[in-house]
């Protein structure tokens, strides 16, 4: 159809904007006139020839679970593309490919680049376009790499790796209408404290800008997926039938229970597997505390968390009594070991069978372990196993033997040589069978209640307005720990 003005200048090149991509098109070029109405030359007839291809639109790029992700517009008439990031050294090949985006999972998190793209030959040996020089920007932010998620105590843990350039992370869990917010953190672990036990849950975290008000990487749409199983309360410690009974809570989810043992900082071991929400552990050694715990395990092999259970012995009873009258006034059961002696004086000349009747009734709601007699006969009425009521302290006697010793009516509270050597002989008998490998008594009150600095000797008058146990046993619980002690180390050594 001929030549169509294109333009005019008076320069000696010229950009056209208005070229369609994947046209070919010839140009020329003839001198002007000054004032443009007629032409001052003539002009190259054959002209030159230009297949048009328009340099990529780079859209904005993203942050991808798995890379950084490049886009742009389908160039017409180009059959490849090449991808760039910049360097100090300038531009630098990323990928060559027939698609309109690319994700590169080289980039490193935390670090900012500029990408370009430019329209290449079938044969990668040429350039067919020219590129954006300014190309887009992105500051990459990884995705957070989800750790397996596990039951802990009182929730479900979840856990990732640290993201270079993450300010803080959001933690969503998945609803039926999507992924739901469930925390905001700077850690990289999280216990989430409201699940249901029995209840299957997939979980996700994406890195956050530091005011939380947009996202700064893209996130792991699997996620990490979990049932989660309560943990087992243990409510009972029973000592029966020459065992330990071991009671815990029903959990929701919970096909069977696995219950464990250790003995002081070892390691846990696995008693047994069963369905039931009780166990009776044999063959325990009397004054060897234990520590149990039980975990829930679901059909799919899930497994709850544990902690470091409760602590309890195989309790005995003294083999030196000689007069036993059980008394109603007493908690079955103590909820702690025996690590404790509380010597009382009686402030009444009574028999270890005039204790015993004492005792008796239930309007009087007290009571100890064992009683001495002015004649050395020693009496029980709570068995170690259980806790007396004779301290005025609940604590106290869960984890203490209680003793009454026979004395005078009046201070000093006197008790006879007999009474004194057969506490001597009872209190070492508690101390060996309960694993107390030393006595420790203190003249200072606050560290007797307190058990500090291994004080395990403690007095009625510390929890109490009185003067149990009286001035004479009170000036002489040295001496008993002393004696005590020497009995202890020689059976020891």
């Amino acid at each position: 159809g001929g030549w169509k003005k294109v333009g005019d200048t008076a320069g000696t090149s010229y950009i056209w904007t208005g070229a369609q991509s994947g046209t070919e098109y010839t140009f020329t070029v003839r001198c002007l006139s000054a004032d443009g109405k007629s032409y001052t030359s003539a002009y190259d007839a054959a002209g030159v020839r230009l297949l048009y291809i328009a340099a990529p639109a780079l859209r904005p790029a993203s942050n991808t679970a798995k890379g950084a992700k490049l886009q742009w517009s389908a160039v017409k008439g180009a059959v490849r593309y090449r991808v760039f990031y910049k360097t100090t050294g300038g531009w630098k090949r990323l990928t060559d490919t027939a698609e309109t985006g690319y994700i590169w999972t080289g980039a490193q998190s935390g670090t900012e680049y500029t990408f370009t793209v430019r329209c290449l030959s079938a044969d990668g040996k040429s350039y067919t376009s020219a590129y954006d020089a300014a190309g887009v920007r992105l500051l990459y932010i990884a995705a957070p790499v989800l750790r397996p998620a596990s039951n802990a105590v009182g929730g479900v843990k979840l856990q990732w790796s640290a993201v270079a350039g993450a300010a803080r992370y959001r933690v969503f869990y998945m609803t039926a209408n999507g992924w739901k917010r469930l925390a905001d953190t700077a850690e990289t672990d999280f216990v989430w404290t409201g699940a249901q036990s029995g209840m299957k849950y997939t979980f996700t975290v994406r890195c956050l800008s530091a005011d939380g008000k947009s996202y700064t990487s893209a996130y792991d749409a699997a996620g990490v997926s979990i049932r989660y199983l309560a943990m087992p309360e243990i409510g009972k410690l029973s000592n029966t039938g020459g065992g330990i009974k071991v009671t815990w809570s029903e959990v929701t989810g919970a096909e069977k229970y696995r219950l464990y043992c250790k003995v002081g900082s070892g390691s846990w071991s696995r008693l047994v597997t069963t369905t039931g929400t009780s166990y009776t552990v044999k063959g325990l050694s009397s004054g060897v505390a234990y520590n149990f715990t039980v975990r829930s395990c679901g059909k799919d092999g899930t497994l709850s968390g544990y902690d470091d259970g409760k602590k309890t012995m195989l309790f005995t009873n003294s083999p030196l009594v000689s007069y036993t009258q059980i008394s109603p006034n007493r908690d079955t059961d103590r909820n702690n070991i025996i690590d404790t002696i509380t010597i009382h004086c009686t402030a009444v000349e009574w028999s270890i069978e005039q204790l015993g009747q004492s005792f008796a009734p239930t309007s009087r709601k007290a009571s100890s372990n064992y009683g001495v007699g002015s004649d050395g006969r020693i009496g029980m009425y709570v068995e170690e196993k259980d806790r007396s009521w004779c301290s005025s302290d609940r604590l106290n006697d869960n984890r203490a033997i209680t003793i009454e010793v026979t004395s005078t009516a009046q201070e000093p509270y006197s008790v006879t040589d007999k009474a004194l050597a057969a506490t001597i002989d009872l209190v070492t008998d508690i101390c060996t069978r309960n694993g107390i490998e030393r006595l420790i008594w203190s003249t200072n009150k606050n560290e007797r209640v307190n058990h500090l600095n291994g004080c395990n000797m403690t007095v009625h008058r510390d929890y109490a307005n009185k003067s149990c146990p009286g001035t004479y046993l009170y000036e002489r619980m040295g001496q008993i720990a002393a004696a005590v002690n020497a009995r202890l180390a020689a059976v020891g050594g």
